[in-house]
């Protein structure tokens, strides 16, 4: 457990034996993320992130305009449904 036998936290543990030890959450958090990315599942979906993150950044400026392409071509293929 984080340096309990030596270091900083000994000397403050034995001048301050009452002396509550709280670990960085930075690391903590750090020590996490690198258990989880161990996982197969959580590699997919961060690597599936990072390809939509990627797309995005691509899309072109006009976003107007791609978005209404997009809609387009998503409801080309669909019958309407409004009756004359």
């Amino acid at each position: 457990v984080a340096g309990q036998e030596d270091g900083v936290q000994k000397l403050i543990r034995d001048k301050y034996p009452k002396a509550v030890f709280f670990h960085c959450a930075n690391h903590v958090l750090n020590l996490v993320i690198n258990d989880l990315n161990r996982i197969k599942g959580v590699q997919n979906t961060i690597g599936t992130t990072k390809e939509i993150i990627s797309f995005s950044e691509k899309v072109p400026r006009d976003k107007k305009k791609f978005l209404t392409s997009l809609h387009s071509v998503k409801h080309a293929g669909q019958k309407s449904t409004r009756v004359p």
